[in-house]
C-alpha cells in the first residue's frame, strides 16, 4: 500500500520539473510510510523521494520503527559524524540530481538556506502541495479508519449527552468527552470546543470555567482521531425548550445543510461547482434573515483534520469519489448564541456518504 503511494508520487515528479522531492511535513512523511511517530514540532525525519528510490532520514531512536513498518525505504541514519547533510550530497551526487524540489509550506527559510549552501550544485526548487494532492483521495484502509473515527465521535456525543447538567463547567465538559475517547481507543483530532450560551457565538471559542444555566444552548465541536485519521462533527443541543429565536437558528442551520448537501450528491453532474455550495448555504440563511456562514462551509479531513479540498466561495476544486469532506453551516449572533451543525462525509460515486451519524433533530436535555 504504501510502496504504491511512493510510486504514485514518483510518476509525479517530472511533472512538476523535478528530479526529487525533499519531505519535510511529517503527515506528509506518514502518509508514504504509515509511520506517525514523529513530531509535528520538532525535525525528526525527512523522506527524499527520487523517480527510483525513496530514502528516509533519521536519527537512533527510530530505527527499529522504520525497519519494522516501512522496510521498502532506504534508511538513512543522522549521526553526529554523518549528519543530513553530508548524508544528502551522496545521495543527490549517486542519483544524479539536478532539480530538486521541496515543501516551501513546511520548511523554514534558515533550513532552506542551508540545504542551498551545503547542495550548491543543486537547483532547489518551491513546490506546493505535491502530496496533499495525493491525499486528497482515501484508499480503503484510509475510509475504514476515518469510518472508525467517525463512530467513536458519534458514541462521544452520546455520552455527552449524559454528563450536561446545570452546574457543569465547559472545561469539565471538553476533559471528560476527551478522556472518554481516549478510553474507548482513540485519541482526539483536534482541541474539543465546547461552548455553553453566548460563548458559542464564538466559532472557535476556547473552552472556560462557565457554568452551565438551565436556558443555555450548548454547542460541541469534536472529533476522534483512529490509526492517526481524524473524524470532525459539530452538534447543537438545548438545556431546556429554546426560545422561539434559538429554534428558528437550529432550524434555519439545519435546513442550510440540508440544502448543500442535496447539492455536493450532484457533484458528477458537468455544471457541478463546489463553490457554489457555500453560496447556496448562504442564500438559504438570508431568505430567512441570517447572516452569511463565517467561515468556509467545509473541508477535507484525513491524517489531518483541515486538509485538501476546501469548500468554499474561492474553492475551484473537483469532487471526486474517495475524497473525505466536512459540511458545517453555521448562525452566530453576538452576544445571544451560536449554531453550527457538522458532519464528516464520503464523496462517492453516486453521491455522498455521511460519516458521522448523531441524530440532528432539536434535541433538548
Amino acid at each position: 500500500m504504501f510502496e504504491k503511494r511512493i510510486k504514485n508520487l514518483q510518476g509525479f515528479l517530472s511533472e512538476h520539473e523535478i528530479d526529487a522531492l525533499l519531505i519535510t511535513s511529517a503527515y506528509n512523511i506518514a502518509y508514504l510510510t504509515g509511520v506517525h511517530a514523529f513530531s509535528i514540532e520538532e525535525r525528526e525525519a525527512r523522506i527524499l523521494v527520487t523517480k527510483q528510490n525513496c530514502y528516509l532520514f533519521t536519527d537512533a531512536r527510530y530505527l527499529e520503527m522504520i525497519k519494522e513498518k516501512a522496510s521498502f525505504v532506504t534508511l538513512c541514519e543522522i549521526v553526529n559524524s554523518n549528519p543530513l547533510s553530508k548524508q544528502l550530497k551522496a545521495v543527490i551526487k549517486k542519483e544524479n540530481i539536478k532539480e530538486l524540489g521541496f515543501e516551501e509550506e513546511n520548511i523554514t527559510y534558515k533550513e532552506a538556506s542551508d540545504l542551498e549552501e551545503t547542495l550548491a550544485d543543486v537547483e532547489f526548487i518551491p513546490t506546493v502541495e505535491i502530496v496533499e494532492n495525493l491525499r486528497t483521495i482515501k484508499d480503503s484502509y484510509e475510509i475504514e479508519n476515518i469510518r472508525k473515527a467517525c463512530a467513536l465521535t458519534d458514541r462521544g456525543f452520546d455520552y455527552v449527552l449524559t454528563i450536561l447538567k446545570p452546574g457543569v463547567t465547559e472545561l469539565e465538559i471538553k476533559a471528560k468527552l476527551e478522556n472518554f475517547i481516549r478510553l474507548e481507543g482513540g485519541d482526539v483530532a483536534f482541541q474539543s470546543i465546547v461552548a455553553f450560551g453566548k460563548n458559542s457565538a464564538i466559532p472557535h471559542h476556547l473552552s472556560t470555567n462557565y457554568k452551565l444555566q438551565t436556558t443555555d444552548l450548548i454547542l460541541l465541536d469534536f472529533g476522534a482521531k483512529v490509526n492517526g485519521y481524524c473524524s470532525d462533527m459539530t452538534r447543537t443541543v438545548f438545556l431546556g425548550k429554546p426560545n422561539e429565536k434559538f429554534q428558528n437558528m437550529y432550524n434555519a442551520t439545519k435546513e442550510a445543510q440540508e440544502v448543500t448537501i442535496d447539492y455536493i450528491k450532484t457533484h458528477m453532474n458537468d455544471k457541478f461547482e463546489l463553490k457554489n455550495a457555500h453560496l447556496l448555504a448562504n442564500n438559504h440563511l438570508h431568505t430567512l434573515g441570517f447572516s452569511d456562514v463565517p467561515h468556509s462551509l467545509g473541508h477535507g479531513v484525513g491524517l489531518q483534520v483541515h486538509e485538501m479540498p476546501m469548500v468554499s466561495p474561492f474553492s475551484d476544486e473537483k469532487l471526486s469519489p474517495g475524497m473525505i469532506i466536512t459540511v458545517e453551516p453555521g448562525v452566530y449572533i453576538n452576544s445571544t448564541g451560536g449554531v453550527r451543525i457538522e458532519d464528516t462525509a464520503l464523496v462517492t460515486p453516486n453521491g455522498l456518504e455521511l460519516l458521522t451519524k448523531s441524530p440532528k433533530g432539536l434535541t433538548v436535555i
